[in-house]
């Protein structure tokens, strides 16, 4: 490998002229008061000899020397525009990328962006590590309903452990079990969602205060003793659930598709992006539960004809999600001194989200029983109960659980269910925007709101909130009666 030696120096205006072993050399002029030449010798050369030419004539002849080192040789990576453009945009160059892979990873920046929510998240790791994913692993489609012409009303959830699907057409009507003589225990042949009503004989009905519905467990306990071995007739909606325990997308296609509504109609159609047919189904990302419709749009925001369920090489696992919730559960069946509540007790000490102080960055609060749409939030279980559902008709309450399941209909007098209580609109955080404004939610007494008493008002005062001197203030704060 040639070397390359560099002289450099000042002159009054003349040029210079650069003699080496009695040849000239390229001489160039930076500046107008100084000069650079660059003499670069054969591999294996230890000497050589130079003068200059300037105003004062040839100056003598300069004898150079060398002494050759041995090193070691260290590969550097390569610097460009594009690293340039990743210190901009926090993503380095993983060790050994190619520009043009380099490239995709930093145009995905602006698409698919990252965040402290679930979906940031996925990617901002898929993209940070390179690791694969597809938007539309698994696009779910809708059957159409033969005897309305219209498509069906499906909506979906994929959770930690399972894909839940549920319909209106999801409906048991007085299907006849034996209690367990033993355990006391009821269990139905599909999973509960939805407002239950058990019978004795067809037309009447059994006492609520002799039965217990555990939805974790989906049985149904019986405290009467004298009905034990006894039939009863339940009525009630249920929910599909495809486990995605050790299976393949193709296989999670396959039962999906087999899914059909009580009168035997095909409730969905599944399809896998190719090459994704054997990926595990772990990998589906944990989505809030949807009600499908024509269009939807995958993570990169595109537009796609059904539901798309995307697939990465990232396995989440959401604190808020129920069905991790339950594998976290106690031998006493509660969270209490589990990792959940050790969790929860910390993010109380610091969020203050709990029993009416609540301070968040994001404007949205969800309850234990109304968990906003689409939100992603931790059941604290400190949660209080701030609204329900109520059956104008005969007054039966419901959460919000019971209430979506029953698609806001009550089942047994068929009547629209009614919000009674504080709304979450009322609790949102940072409606004063920049200025901390405080919000006060008041009624006549401390009881939940009915339709007799009056409404609850809202009130934000018109100056900002008084902050102690060194305190930092909050984004926005709730005061309940």
């Amino acid at each position: 490998m040639n070397q390359l030696y560099r002289y450099s120096g000042s002159r009054s205006g003349s040029e210079v002229t650069v003699e080496f072993d009695n040849t000239t050399v390229f001489v160039s002029y930076p500046t107008p008061t100084s000069w650079s030449a660059d003499i670069v010798l054969e591999p294996g050369r230890t000497n050589y000899r130079y003068r200059l030419l300037g105003d004062n004539g040839y100056s003598s002849w300069y004898s150079v020397e060398l002494t050759l080192a041995g090193g070691d040789l260290e590969a550097k990576a390569p610097v460009n525009t594009l690293d340039q453009h990743g210190a901009l945009l926090d993503t380095p160059r993983l060790t050994g990328e190619r520009n043009k892979a380099y490239q995709t990873r930093l145009l995905d920046v602006m698409v698919h962006r990252g965040g402290p929510h679930y979906g940031g998240l996925v990617n901002a790791i898929c993209r940070d590590l390179d690791l694969d994913y597809e938007d539309q692993a698994l696009v779910l489609e809708r059957e159409t309903n033969p005897s309305t012409g219209h498509p069906l009303d499906v909506t979906v959830a994929v959770r930690v452990g399972s894909i839940r699907i549920t319909s209106p057409l999801f409906l048991v009507t007085r299907e006849k079990r034996f209690v367990d003589p033993v355990r006391l225990l009821v269990e139905p042949s599909e999973r509960i969602i939805g407002e239950l009503l058990v019978e004795e004989v067809p037309g009447r009905a059994l006492s609520a205060a002799s039965y217990r519905l555990d939805l974790s467990t989906n049985q149904i306990h019986i405290l009467d003793q004298r009905l034990a071995d006894q039939p009863l007739y339940l009525s009630y909606r249920y929910e599909e659930r495809i486990s995605r325990f050790a299976k393949t997308l193709a296989e999670i296609a396959t039962e999906i598709e087999a899914l059909r509504t009580p009168a035997g109609d095909q409730l969905l159609s599944a399809t896998v992006a190719d090459g994704y047919e054997s990926k595990l189904a772990s990998g589906l990302s944990v989505t809030p539960e949807t009600l499908l419709e024509e269009l939807h749009e995958d993570a990169s925001g595109e537009e796609v004809s059904g539901f798309p369920i995307r697939w990465s090489d990232v396995t989440l696992l959401p604190v808020w999600d129920d069905e991790f919730q339950e594998e976290e559960r106690s031998w006493t069946g509660t969270l209490w001194n589990t990792r959940i509540s050790s969790y929860a007790v910390g993010l109380q000490k610091l969020a203050k989200a709990t029993w009416g102080s609540l301070v968040a960055d994001e404007s949205v609060w969800g309850s234990r029983t109304f968990p906003i749409a689409g939100g992603q939030y931790l059941d604290s279980i400190y949660d209080v109960y701030l609204s329900f559902w109520e059956d104008p008709t005969d007054g039966a309450v419901y959460d919000a659980w019971q209430k979506r399941g029953m698609g806001g209909v009550a089942f047994k007098t068929g009547a629209q269910l009614a919000r009674r209580g504080v709304l979450e609109t009322d609790l949102a955080s940072g409606v004063g925007g920049r200025s901390d404004l405080k919000v006060t939610v008041g009624s006549d007494d401390h009881e939940l709101f009915t339709e007799d008493e009056p409404e609850p008002t809202v009130s934000l005062s018109s100056d900002p909130v008084e902050v102690p001197e060194g305190a930092t203030p909050a984004t926005g704060g709730v005061e309940l009666p």
